[in-house]
Protein backbone atom coordinates (compact mmCIF):
# COMPACT_ATOMS: atom_id res chain seq x y z
CA UNK A 1 0.00 0.00 0.00
CA UNK A 2 1.32 3.13 -1.18
CA UNK A 3 2.61 5.84 2.06
CA UNK A 4 0.73 8.85 1.98
CA UNK A 5 3.18 11.99 2.07
CA UNK A 6 4.00 13.36 5.19
CA UNK A 7 3.25 16.38 6.83
CA UNK A 8 5.93 18.72 9.08
CA UNK A 9 3.40 21.05 11.15
CA UNK A 10 5.04 23.98 12.88
CA UNK A 11 3.64 25.06 15.91
CA UNK A 12 5.73 28.20 17.84
CA UNK A 13 4.74 28.73 21.50
CA UNK A 14 5.16 30.78 24.22
CA UNK A 15 3.51 30.63 28.22
CA UNK A 16 0.36 28.90 26.65
CA UNK A 17 -0.34 26.22 29.20
CA UNK A 18 -3.71 27.14 29.31
CA UNK A 19 -4.92 27.07 25.63
CA UNK A 20 -2.19 24.74 23.99
CA UNK A 21 -3.95 21.77 24.48
CA UNK A 22 -7.15 22.62 22.07
CA UNK A 23 -4.44 23.21 19.32
CA UNK A 24 -2.35 19.91 19.83
CA UNK A 25 -5.65 18.25 20.16
CA UNK A 26 -7.21 19.23 17.11
CA UNK A 27 -3.74 18.40 14.81
CA UNK A 28 -4.29 15.23 16.46
CA UNK A 29 -8.06 15.15 15.37
CA UNK A 30 -7.65 15.26 11.49
CA UNK A 31 -8.85 12.61 9.34
CA UNK A 32 -5.63 13.13 7.71
CA UNK A 33 -3.01 11.34 9.88
CA UNK A 34 0.64 11.20 8.44
CA UNK A 35 2.17 13.41 10.10
CA UNK A 36 4.31 15.25 12.74
CA UNK A 37 4.14 17.91 15.00
CA UNK A 38 7.38 20.44 15.54
CA UNK A 39 6.03 22.31 19.11
CA UNK A 40 8.72 25.33 19.22
CA UNK A 41 8.97 26.96 22.59
CA UNK A 42 10.06 30.15 22.67
CA UNK A 43 11.71 30.26 26.39
CA UNK A 44 8.41 29.63 27.91
CA UNK A 45 8.36 30.71 31.44
CA UNK A 46 4.79 28.38 32.94
CA UNK A 47 4.18 25.19 31.70
CA UNK A 48 4.04 24.69 28.64
CA UNK A 49 6.73 22.34 28.21
CA UNK A 50 5.23 20.12 30.60
CA UNK A 51 1.75 19.54 28.76
CA UNK A 52 3.82 19.00 25.74
CA UNK A 53 5.83 16.30 27.15
CA UNK A 54 2.49 14.78 28.60
CA UNK A 55 1.60 14.84 24.95
CA UNK A 56 4.81 13.36 23.94
CA UNK A 57 4.33 10.64 26.21
CA UNK A 58 1.06 9.49 24.27
CA UNK A 59 2.36 9.70 20.47
CA UNK A 60 5.72 10.10 19.23
CA UNK A 61 4.23 12.05 16.21
CA UNK A 62 4.72 15.21 18.29
CA UNK A 63 8.45 16.39 18.95
CA UNK A 64 9.31 19.55 21.71
CA UNK A 65 12.07 21.88 21.02
CA UNK A 66 13.35 24.51 23.35
CA UNK A 67 14.41 27.71 21.88
CA UNK A 68 18.33 28.35 23.23
CA UNK A 69 17.01 32.19 23.33
CA UNK A 70 13.70 34.11 22.72
CA UNK A 71 13.33 34.47 18.79
CA UNK A 72 9.62 35.63 18.61
CA UNK A 73 7.48 33.66 16.11
CA UNK A 74 9.72 33.69 12.99
CA UNK A 75 12.47 32.41 14.47
CA UNK A 76 10.42 30.11 16.64
CA UNK A 77 8.94 29.02 13.17
CA UNK A 78 12.25 28.31 11.07
CA UNK A 79 13.81 26.41 14.47
CA UNK A 80 10.52 24.27 13.18
CA UNK A 81 11.34 24.18 9.69
CA UNK A 82 15.08 23.08 9.90
CA UNK A 83 13.95 20.37 12.02
CA UNK A 84 11.18 19.42 9.90
CA UNK A 85 11.05 16.03 7.87
CA UNK A 86 7.70 16.49 5.71
CA UNK A 87 7.12 16.37 2.15
CA UNK A 88 4.45 19.07 2.87
CA UNK A 89 4.87 22.05 5.60
CA UNK A 90 2.01 23.33 7.70
CA UNK A 91 1.61 26.24 10.49
CA UNK A 92 -0.62 26.36 13.53
CA UNK A 93 -0.06 28.80 16.26
CA UNK A 94 -0.18 27.14 19.61
CA UNK A 95 -4.16 29.39 20.38
CA UNK A 96 -5.89 28.49 17.65
CA UNK A 97 -7.20 25.06 16.29
CA UNK A 98 -7.88 23.13 13.00
CA UNK A 99 -11.06 21.36 11.64
CA UNK A 100 -10.35 17.07 11.49
CA UNK A 101 -10.87 17.88 7.63
CA UNK A 102 -7.74 20.63 7.03
CA UNK A 103 -5.08 18.57 6.19
CA UNK A 104 -6.94 15.76 4.57
CA UNK A 105 -8.63 18.68 2.16
CA UNK A 106 -5.05 20.24 1.18
CA UNK A 107 -3.00 17.44 0.92
CA UNK A 108 -5.32 16.37 -1.70
CA UNK A 109 -4.94 19.27 -3.49
CA UNK A 110 -1.78 19.26 -3.12
CA UNK A 111 -1.44 15.60 -4.64
CA UNK A 112 -3.74 15.85 -7.67
CA UNK A 113 -4.33 19.67 -8.68
CA UNK A 114 -1.14 21.55 -10.14
CA UNK A 115 -0.52 23.46 -7.28
CA UNK A 116 2.62 23.86 -4.67
CA UNK A 117 0.77 25.73 -2.28
CA UNK A 118 -3.02 25.77 -0.78
CA UNK A 119 -5.20 27.71 2.05
CA UNK A 120 -8.65 27.95 2.88
CA UNK A 121 -11.15 30.43 4.66
CA UNK A 122 -11.45 30.63 8.61
CA UNK A 123 -13.95 31.66 11.42
CA UNK A 124 -12.68 34.55 13.75
CA UNK A 125 -13.03 34.33 17.45
CA UNK A 126 -13.16 37.57 18.81
CA UNK A 127 -14.51 37.39 22.30
CA UNK A 128 -17.02 34.41 21.70
CA UNK A 129 -18.36 35.55 18.57
CA UNK A 130 -17.83 33.72 15.77
CA UNK A 131 -17.69 35.38 12.35
CA UNK A 132 -16.73 33.76 9.03
CA UNK A 133 -14.24 35.77 7.47
CA UNK A 134 -15.32 36.31 4.26
CA UNK A 135 -18.37 37.50 6.00
CA UNK A 136 -17.13 40.22 8.25
CA UNK A 137 -18.71 43.43 6.64
CA UNK A 138 -15.65 45.27 5.94
CA UNK A 139 -14.35 41.84 3.92
CA UNK A 140 -17.56 40.24 2.59
CA UNK A 141 -17.44 42.67 -0.35
CA UNK A 142 -13.68 42.60 -0.69
CA UNK A 143 -14.16 38.83 -1.61
CA UNK A 144 -16.78 39.23 -3.89
CA UNK A 145 -14.76 41.85 -5.78
CA UNK A 146 -11.82 40.33 -5.72
CA UNK A 147 -13.60 37.05 -6.96
CA UNK A 148 -15.01 38.95 -10.11
CA UNK A 149 -11.66 41.14 -10.79
CA UNK A 150 -9.26 37.90 -11.11
CA UNK A 151 -11.76 35.39 -12.48
CA UNK A 152 -9.43 32.35 -11.02
CA UNK A 153 -10.34 28.84 -12.28
CA UNK A 154 -12.76 26.92 -9.90
CA UNK A 155 -13.27 23.23 -9.41
CA UNK A 156 -15.63 21.94 -6.81
CA UNK A 157 -14.82 23.99 -3.64
CA UNK A 158 -11.25 24.52 -4.63
CA UNK A 159 -10.09 28.37 -6.61
CA UNK A 160 -7.26 28.56 -8.58
CA UNK A 161 -5.81 32.24 -8.74
CA UNK A 162 -2.77 32.93 -11.00
CA UNK A 163 -0.02 35.28 -10.34
CA UNK A 164 -2.44 38.13 -10.22
CA UNK A 165 -3.12 37.51 -6.92
CA UNK A 166 0.12 39.50 -6.09
CA UNK A 167 0.01 42.32 -7.65
CA UNK A 168 -4.47 42.62 -6.52
CA UNK A 169 -3.14 41.85 -2.98
CA UNK A 170 -0.84 45.32 -2.77
CA UNK A 171 -3.43 47.10 -4.47
CA UNK A 172 -6.46 46.04 -2.45
CA UNK A 173 -4.78 44.89 0.54
CA UNK A 174 -6.55 41.81 -0.15
CA UNK A 175 -6.07 38.69 1.79
CA UNK A 176 -7.70 35.66 1.53
CA UNK A 177 -4.98 33.31 3.26
CA UNK A 178 -3.66 32.85 6.68
CA UNK A 179 -0.96 31.66 7.82
CA UNK A 180 -2.79 28.93 9.85
CA UNK A 181 -4.14 27.21 6.85
CA UNK A 182 -1.14 27.32 4.32
CA UNK A 183 -0.26 23.54 3.24
CA UNK A 184 3.22 23.90 1.04
CA UNK A 185 5.67 21.94 -0.28
CA UNK A 186 8.90 22.22 1.17
CA UNK A 187 10.38 22.77 -2.18
CA UNK A 188 8.88 26.15 -2.08
CA UNK A 189 11.01 27.37 1.26
CA UNK A 190 14.08 25.93 -0.62
CA UNK A 191 13.39 28.60 -3.08
CA UNK A 192 11.62 31.45 -1.07
CA UNK A 193 13.35 31.03 2.29
CA UNK A 194 12.28 31.16 5.82
CA UNK A 195 10.66 33.72 7.67
CA UNK A 196 12.69 37.11 8.34
CA UNK A 197 13.36 36.88 12.19
CA UNK A 198 14.14 40.35 12.05
CA UNK A 199 10.24 41.21 11.72
CA UNK A 200 9.23 40.96 15.12
CA UNK A 201 5.32 41.12 13.66
CA UNK A 202 3.88 40.68 10.16
CA UNK A 203 6.64 38.29 9.77
CA UNK A 204 3.76 35.68 8.39
CA UNK A 205 2.84 38.30 5.63
CA UNK A 206 5.65 39.09 4.16
CA UNK A 207 6.69 35.21 3.98
CA UNK A 208 3.43 34.63 2.00
CA UNK A 209 3.92 37.93 0.10
CA UNK A 210 7.22 36.63 -1.26
CA UNK A 211 5.65 33.37 -1.96
CA UNK A 212 2.66 34.65 -3.90
CA UNK A 213 5.14 36.72 -6.20
CA UNK A 214 6.51 33.38 -7.66
CA UNK A 215 3.77 30.70 -6.78
CA UNK A 216 -0.17 30.52 -7.68
CA UNK A 217 -2.50 29.87 -4.83
CA UNK A 218 -5.11 26.85 -4.59
CA UNK A 219 -7.95 28.38 -1.91
CA UNK A 220 -10.29 25.62 -0.82
CA UNK A 221 -13.49 27.45 -0.31
CA UNK A 222 -14.11 26.32 3.09
CA UNK A 223 -13.80 27.45 6.62
CA UNK A 224 -10.61 25.03 7.80
CA UNK A 225 -9.41 26.58 11.14
CA UNK A 226 -10.42 28.84 13.98
CA UNK A 227 -8.21 32.12 14.94
CA UNK A 228 -9.16 32.55 18.92
CA UNK A 229 -7.99 36.72 19.22
CA UNK A 230 -5.79 35.89 22.01
CA UNK A 231 -5.37 38.00 25.04
CA UNK A 232 -2.13 39.70 24.27
CA UNK A 233 -3.30 40.58 20.35
CA UNK A 234 -3.35 44.25 20.07
CA UNK A 235 -7.01 44.56 19.11
CA UNK A 236 -7.43 43.09 22.70
CA UNK A 237 -6.91 46.53 23.83
CA UNK A 238 -9.09 48.48 21.67
CA UNK A 239 -11.94 48.31 19.28
CA UNK A 240 -10.51 48.46 15.55
CA UNK A 241 -14.37 48.85 14.51
CA UNK A 242 -14.62 51.89 16.78
CA UNK A 243 -11.03 54.17 17.25
CA UNK A 244 -10.87 56.26 20.23
CA UNK A 245 -8.18 57.81 19.72
CA UNK A 246 -7.85 60.02 22.70
CA UNK A 247 -7.69 56.57 24.80
CA UNK A 248 -4.85 55.31 22.84
CA UNK A 249 -2.56 58.42 23.50
CA UNK A 250 -3.46 58.05 26.98
CA UNK A 251 -2.73 54.72 27.09
CA UNK A 252 1.11 54.71 27.61
CA UNK A 253 0.79 50.42 26.95
CA UNK A 254 -1.10 50.43 24.25
CA UNK A 255 0.90 53.32 22.66
CA UNK A 256 3.92 50.73 22.84
CA UNK A 257 2.20 48.31 21.35
CA UNK A 258 1.14 50.14 18.44
CA UNK A 259 5.12 51.61 17.63
CA UNK A 260 5.99 47.82 18.08
CA UNK A 261 3.27 46.56 15.65
CA UNK A 262 3.71 49.82 13.25
CA UNK A 263 7.91 49.53 12.73
CA UNK A 264 7.24 45.95 11.77
CA UNK A 265 4.36 46.31 9.50
CA UNK A 266 6.45 48.97 7.96
CA UNK A 267 9.52 47.06 7.23
CA UNK A 268 7.37 44.59 5.91
CA UNK A 269 6.13 46.85 3.91
CA UNK A 270 9.80 47.75 2.95
CA UNK A 271 10.91 44.64 1.99
CA UNK A 272 7.57 44.19 0.03
CA UNK A 273 8.64 47.36 -2.33
CA UNK A 274 12.02 45.56 -3.32
CA UNK A 275 10.37 42.88 -4.01
CA UNK A 276 7.99 44.93 -6.49
CA UNK A 277 11.22 46.95 -7.46
CA UNK A 278 13.06 43.86 -8.95
CA UNK A 279 10.45 41.21 -9.74
CA UNK A 280 6.67 43.31 -11.16
CA UNK A 281 7.06 43.26 -14.66
CA UNK A 282 3.76 44.62 -15.39
CA UNK A 283 3.07 48.29 -16.26
CA UNK A 284 1.36 48.89 -13.07
CA UNK A 285 4.65 48.66 -10.78
CA UNK A 286 4.80 52.94 -10.33
CA UNK A 287 1.39 52.60 -8.89
CA UNK A 288 2.43 49.64 -6.74
CA UNK A 289 5.20 51.19 -5.68
CA UNK A 290 3.20 54.55 -4.80
CA UNK A 291 0.17 52.33 -3.01
CA UNK A 292 3.08 50.89 -0.57
CA UNK A 293 5.08 54.44 0.09
CA UNK A 294 1.68 55.54 0.95
CA UNK A 295 0.78 52.76 3.27
CA UNK A 296 4.20 53.46 4.76
CA UNK A 297 3.61 56.94 5.32
CA UNK A 298 0.05 56.58 7.09
CA UNK A 299 1.32 54.34 9.67
CA UNK A 300 4.56 56.32 10.36
CA UNK A 301 2.25 59.16 10.41
CA UNK A 302 -0.06 57.46 12.65
CA UNK A 303 2.53 56.63 15.18
CA UNK A 304 3.80 60.40 15.28
CA UNK A 305 0.04 61.38 16.15
CA UNK A 306 -0.40 59.04 19.10
CA UNK A 307 3.44 59.60 20.61
CA UNK A 308 2.60 63.15 20.94
CA UNK A 309 1.71 63.10 24.51
CA UNK A 310 4.25 61.27 26.13
CA UNK A 311 6.87 61.45 23.64
CA UNK A 312 7.46 64.40 21.96
CA UNK A 313 10.82 63.49 20.13
CA UNK A 314 9.81 60.21 19.25
CA UNK A 315 6.61 61.83 17.44
CA UNK A 316 8.85 64.46 15.08
CA UNK A 317 11.28 61.41 14.44
CA UNK A 318 8.10 59.49 13.00
CA UNK A 319 6.72 62.44 11.58
CA UNK A 320 9.98 62.85 9.28
CA UNK A 321 10.08 59.44 8.00
CA UNK A 322 6.08 59.96 6.74
CA UNK A 323 7.43 63.26 5.07
CA UNK A 324 10.22 61.04 3.32
CA UNK A 325 7.68 58.65 2.29
CA UNK A 326 5.05 61.07 0.74
CA UNK A 327 4.39 64.88 1.18
CA UNK A 328 1.45 66.38 2.40
CA UNK A 329 -0.07 69.59 2.97
CA UNK A 330 -2.31 68.74 5.98
CA UNK A 331 0.53 66.99 7.34
CA UNK A 332 2.53 70.02 6.88
CA UNK A 333 0.17 71.73 9.13
CA UNK A 334 0.01 69.46 11.94
CA UNK A 335 3.95 69.55 12.34
CA UNK A 336 3.64 73.03 12.83
CA UNK A 337 1.70 72.22 16.12
CA UNK A 338 3.63 69.38 16.99
CA UNK A 339 6.84 71.64 16.85
CA UNK A 340 5.31 74.65 19.27
CA UNK A 341 7.19 74.13 22.73
CA UNK A 342 4.30 73.57 24.95
CA UNK A 343 1.25 71.17 24.58
CA UNK A 344 -0.95 71.31 21.81
CA UNK A 345 -4.29 69.46 21.42
CA UNK A 346 -4.75 68.26 17.74
CA UNK A 347 -8.31 67.13 16.38
CA UNK A 348 -7.30 63.11 15.41
CA UNK A 349 -11.05 63.83 12.70
CA UNK A 350 -8.48 65.97 10.67
CA UNK A 351 -5.99 63.25 10.06
CA UNK A 352 -6.15 60.12 8.28
CA UNK A 353 -4.75 57.47 10.47
CA UNK A 354 -3.90 54.00 10.50
CA UNK A 355 -4.48 51.39 13.12
CA UNK A 356 -4.82 48.02 11.20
Amino acid sequence: MKQSPSVSIIMPTFNRENIIYKAIDSVINQNYQNWELIVVDDRSTDNTKKIIKSYIEKDCRIKYILNTQKKGPAGARNCGIYNSNGKYIAFLDSDDEWFEHHLSTCVNALENENVDICSALWIENCSGNLIKVDKVPELNSEFEKAFKTLNPKIKGDMVFFDEKLFEYSIKKCFYCYHINTIVLNRTIIDSIGVFKEGLRASEDIDFLYRIFNNYNLCLINDYHFIYNEGQDNIYRFMDRNNIDVQRIIDDSRLVEKLNLNGINKNNMWKNLKKIVKVSLKTKDKKECIKIINNRIALKYFTLSFINIKNNRIKSIYYYLYAFIYKCDIIRFSYLLRLLKPYKVNIDASTYELDFW
